[in-house]
């Protein structure tokens, strides 16, 4: 293949990206079957390519996201700035529904996310990945911890008539990141 083809099919897939980013998907409901696609009229084009609904944020909270976890993340920048914590990661997010099939996040780096050889926004999902499966703080110890997982306080989760909404942080002590956290869902609770 020559160099100029590759270009064209790397500028293809990326239009196709795009463009199942930018358009909007409409949602199948459990009432309704998504119809099979017709069968191909030439023996020789490709095969058609389907993909799967993308889960859409629950009404509710997917039109307030973008607002709360800003208004969340500026709260615990401050409350960490507050206890002095020498840096961090905050993370706000959001599962909809009644378990973990997919999130939404948003991270903010306090100062700085590496501490000497730590890696404190790796610690933050790790926390939050913790509790996307007991849909309980993190560090709560309510079943043996999981490869990847660290086990320790920081995040905090509450459930919402949609799903799930966290917070987490990591870069100062167990409490430091629990009080910090907090301070990120207290915008939530303030709503």
């Amino acid at each position: 293949m020559s160099q100029h083809s590759l270009r064209n099919i790397s500028l293809l897939s990326l239009g196709l990206l795009m463009a199942l980013t930018v358009f909007p998907m409409r949602a199948v409901t459990a009432q309704e079957t998504p119809a099979a696609p017709a069968p191909s009229a030439t023996p020789q084009s490709a095969p058609a390519v389907t993909v799967p609904p993308i889960p859409v944020l629950s009404v509710a909270m997917g039109n307030r996201f973008d607002g709360l976890a800003t208004e969340a993340l500026k709260a615990m920048e401050s409350k960490a700035l507050e206890s002095k914590v020498p840096g961090g990661a905050a993370l706000f997010g959001f599962i909809p529904g009644d378990k973990m099939t997919t999130w939404v996040t948003r991270a903010q780096i306090v100062k700085s996310f590496t501490q000497g050889k730590n890696n404190t926004l790796a610690w933050v999902y790790a926390k939050a990945a913790e509790m996307a499966d007991t849909l309980t703080n993190s560090g709560s110890g309510v079943r043996p911890k999981l490869g990847g997982e660290v086990g320790w306080k920081g995040g905090v989760i509450v459930q919402v008539a949609d799903g799930y909404v966290f917070a987490a942080f990591s870069g100062g002590s167990g409490e430091q990141d629990v009080a910090i956290a907090k301070a990120g869902l207290e915008v939530l609770l303030k709503k």
